[in-house]
């Protein structure tokens, strides 16, 4: 598409199609009336829908499109994979597109990128911390992938960091603390990215801390093992 080369999610478990928005540019959407949900019931923002056309094995196709801000790739549905004669052959992860074999790829949950953007224009005062409003892509709407989420701290500019955060399964109502400890207002524009979530494991503890006798704080699991199984893709151009 336009040139490149981009990594399509196959989901049988979804009926429709969904692009980022970033994908299909600047081409003319038409109003819907489709309401989407994502596994963990939060509305998916729907934009409109479009064509797009793209090359899959080498051969041209095209799918018609919800588009969202809140995905993170293209990813085709059932209809999609039905309006092309879809034979999925799990022993030998080929798909066969009318007729034609298409080589699929998996990635691992734990290398799926879910960017997290700043949704709304704020002002962080000289040397405070305030929560800043964000949302997060999202790489499967059909499975939930993790119960919490962790954001890294990371500094945007000199003096502006954000802090180390947990996350529920949301994309949407949600906020991260970023500290200003500069002596000036400094400014974060909408869909500024602030970095990318990564899925942990969050252990309650019932341990009393033998030197305060306050139960201990919860600790966090983010080893790279923790995954959540494969998900097939292919290359569409």
């Amino acid at each position: 598409m336009a040139g490149k080369r981009h990594l399509a999610l196959l989901d049988s478990g979804c009926e429709l199609s969904l692009a980022p928005s970033n994908l299909v540019g600047n081409k003319r959407l038409r109003p819907t009336g489709q309401r989407v949900h994502a596994a963990n019931g939060s509305v998916i923002e729907i934009l409109g829908e479009t064509e797009i056309e793209f090359s899959i094995g080498g051969r041209m196709s095209g799918a018609t499109v919800l588009v969202s801000p809140d995905v993170s790739k293209l990813m085709l549905g059932i209809t999609w994979l039905t309006e092309r004669r879809g034979v999925w052959d799990f022993a030998n992860r080929t798909l066969y597109v009318d007729g034609e074999a298409v080589m699929l790829h998996s990635q691992k949950t734990a290398i799926l990128c879910r960017r997290v953007y700043v949704q709304q224009d704020v002002v962080i005062p000289p040397r405070q911390q305030i929560d800043v409003p964000i949302r997060s892509t999202v790489n499967n709407i059909s499975v939930s992938e993790s119960d919490d989420w962790l954001l890294e701290t990371k500094q945007l500019r000199p003096g502006v960091l954000v802090a180390r955060t947990v996350l529920p399964d949301q994309h949407r109502d949600i906020a991260v603390r970023v500290v200003n400890t500069t002596p000036e207002p400094q400014e974060l524009r909408r869909e500024v990215c602030l970095g990318s979530l990564e899925a942990i494991e969050v252990c309650e503890q019932s341990n009393v801390n033998n030197n305060t006798g306050l139960p201990s704080a919860c600790s966090m699991n983010s080893t790279s093992s923790l995954t959540h199984g494969d998900r097939n893709a292919a290359f569409v151009a």
